[in-house]
């Protein structure tokens, strides 16, 4: 969450993107992967390998937040694997790549 953090400081609105998270966040653990029923905050990403896009727009930055869903055996969890600044497709395919390797990293140490 390092790279959040620094996205948000440079946003200048802390306060308010708490809140929109917060807000994000329980609709994601309330619909899982339904969420995209609320397109204007949640979207599939059309190739990237079942990663879904958070999105924040109506800050002078336009935040992303890139998960994947993960089934534990007993129930599904969301993994946010990356976090961006959406100004090309170019920012969306590096970012991809990023959040497909760290979740890769994640399940490799799940499994030592």
């Amino acid at each position: 969450f390092r790279e959040m953090d620094a996205i948000i400081k440079r946003s200048g609105m802390r306060d308010r993107f708490q809140g929109l998270l917060r807000k994000r966040l329980n609709f994601l653990c309330e619909y899982g992967r339904k969420c995209t029923l609320k397109s204007d905050m949640f979207e599939l990403l059309k190739e990237g390998h079942e990663l879904y896009s958070m999105k924040f727009k109506g800050f002078r930055l336009n935040i992303r937040l890139l998960f994947k869903f993960y089934d534990l055996g007993n129930g599904e969890v969301s993994i946010i694997v990356c976090s961006f600044i959406e100004r090309s497709t170019a920012d969306y395919r590096r970012a991809m790549e990023a959040a497909e390797r760290r979740f890769q990293a994640i399940l490799a140490d799940g499994k030592e």
